[in-house]
């Protein structure tokens, strides 16, 4: 009988080991848990600070893009205003050739 509750006895001592290891695994794997949750949460920060940097720079892409369209509307006024003040100035030399 003493052989057998010193079996129990044993075989009780290794369950309590093997439920401590299995206790210490699982905390273990709670703090990599967290640490992934923390790491997952400051990757998504990244993201959206580098999403917010990109609407960033196409807003002003954007704008840029409009400035130069104004640019070139205003360049081809200037042009067409510039060949219209030639086209006069050849009609004006014409009638001062006419008259002089």
């Amino acid at each position: 009988m003493t052989h057998v509750v010193a079996e129990s006895k044993e075989g009780a001592n290794q369950q309590q080991m093997k439920i401590e290891q299995v206790a210490t695994a699982m905390n273990e794997m709670a703090a990599t848990v967290d640490e992934v949750a923390r790491s997952a949460s400051v990757a998504a920060d990244t993201a959206s600070e580098a999403d917010n940097s990109a609407s960033g720079g196409r807003k002003v892409v954007a704008e840029t893009i409009s400035e130069i369209n104004s640019l070139a509307d205003e360049v081809s006024r200037a042009s067409g205003i510039i060949n219209k003040l030639e086209a006069e100035s050849q009609e004006i030399g014409t009638v001062a050739d006419r008259h002089g």
